[in-house]
């Protein structure tokens, strides 16, 4: 019973946090207790919290599409849907879903809704890129903190705060960004 509990708790705050639309705190801290204190090791808890948070990513490409009217109007969304059935929009929805930190991802798969990109692509894309990102921030988020909060006597919740209010402001400037813009400037569009 204990460790369907862990499982569960593992995906459901995945999928929560990874619903908030341009950050939430970072659900690999729950994971990370899990981990340490769940009694089922490693794997379990992280499969299970990338499957949620792929699952959320689902959601969004879906709300995406229940929200194309009012997302057309933005310039993002206009610049994505001009290349959404080419394999780069594909792997930018791959690469958005495994940058840590930032929440580019929801935006991301928004967009992708609204632009008409294919839901099973972006399911493989999100699944593949959570599980890695999971993988990587529970070992990595695990490792900083706590080196952190000893060499610096800082609590390990207060550490995690700054994490996730970095994490929102970065996902608002992120949001703010004129995306062709900035791929023209970076030589990765024609002008």
């Amino acid at each position: 019973m204990r460790a369907l509990e862990v499982i569960l708790t593992s995906f459901a705050v995945a999928l929560v946090f990874n619903l908030v639309p341009l950050g939430a705190p970072p659900y690999v801290t729950v994971v990370i207790l899990e981990v340490k204190y769940g009694g089922l090791g490693f794997w379990p808890p992280v499969i299970a919290a990338s499957l949620g948070a792929a699952a959320a990513k689902l959601v969004m490409y879906y709300l995406g599409i229940g929200l194309k009217g009012v997302l057309r109007r933005n310039r993002n969304v206009r610049f994505l849907s001009r290349y959404a059935n080419s394999s780069w929009a594909y792997l930018f929805a791959f690469v958005a879903a495994i940058v840590p930190v930032l929440p580019l991802d929801d935006f991301v798969y928004m967009v992708g809704g609204a632009s008409g990109m294919r839901a099973k692509l972006m399911g493989l894309m999100a699944a593949a890129a959570k599980l890695i990102k999971t993988v990587m921030e529970v070992y990595i988020l695990d490792v900083t903190i706590g080196f952190i909060s000893s060499a610096l006597r800082l609590s390990e919740f207060a550490l995690i705060v700054a994490v996730s209010v970095a994490g929102v402001v970065a996902g608002l400037l992120v949001f703010a960004l004129d995306w062709e813009a900035l791929a023209r400037r970076l030589g990765l569009l024609r002008a």
